[in-house]
């Protein structure tokens, strides 16, 4: 028979419990708002890396002010994520690790518009021919990278309900990383070649590229996170 410690303690636990699956549930609608907002700007930025490929200056210009505004969004949204996991306290367990999620996420709606600022003005300033080659390499490597995030997206939405289902796509990302590396490492040569005799296009092409990357490694170190939590939720 239990006793009535026995009862109490029970209670207290199933209680916590309870209260524990309510945080874990309203963090993740929250990181899942976070993480659209951030999909409408990074999704605006690799389309403008087309628009610049096919020389529409104003089209670049357009999505740079959409971005921004996305970002900005994204960034409210950030700040309400953060002042929420102050609230909790060390009461939560992983706090540390929503925290870093969220501003890796944030991170990324800030490199989305540092790219489409720096398109729109190399597109409106400059005149920069690139040859078929590298063009095709600077889409695919922009596409793979929408690609990655969108899987990412993905992996967030699953995390709640279907944390098995988050981990499969958490490293998918990885995956796809890899892929953008390579495309990287060729850029990163060509570029060099192809605007040797336009030095200020230059430094401007290889900073958007950079950024591109390190928009892809953040991405998957936002992955690493989310597995580690889906892996959390698994074993419980």
């Amino acid at each position: 028979m239990a006793t009535g410690v026995t009862l109490v303690a029970e209670y207290w636990g199933s209680t916590e419990e309870t209260e524990f699956t309510l945080v874990e549930m309203s963090l993740s609608e929250q990181l899942l708002a976070l993480a659209r907002n951030v999909n409408d700007a990074i999704r605006d930025a690799m389309n403008a890396v087309n628009d610049f490929i096919e020389h529409n200056a104003e089209a670049v210009r357009q999505r740079s002010v959409k971005v921004r505004g996305f970002k900005n969004g994204a960034e409210r949204v950030k700040d309400r994520i953060v002042d929420y996991l102050a609230r909790l306290g060390f009461s939560l367990p992983l706090r540390d690790v929503y925290r870093q999620l969220v501003l890796q996420l944030d991170r990324i709606a800030q490199n989305s518009d540092a790219i489409a600022y720096r398109l729109s003005v190399v597109a409106s300033e400059r005149s920069v021919k690139l040859s078929n080659s590298f063009a095709n390499k600077l889409r695919s490597m922009a596409q793979l990278v929408f690609n990655e995030y969108s899987t990412l997206l993905s992996s967030i939405r699953m995390l709640q309900e279907n944390p098995r289902r988050s981990v499969d796509e958490a490293k998918k990302v990885m995956a796809i990383e890899e892929e953008i590396d390579q495309k990287y490492r060729e850029l990163e040569l060509d570029v060099i070649t192809e605007l040797k005799d336009d030095l200020l296009s230059l430094m401007l092409m290889r900073e958007i590229i950079d950024l591109i990357e390190d928009t892809a490694d953040t991405i998957k170190d936002a992955a690493e996170n989310i597995l580690f939590l889906a892996l959390y939720k698994v074993s419980r």
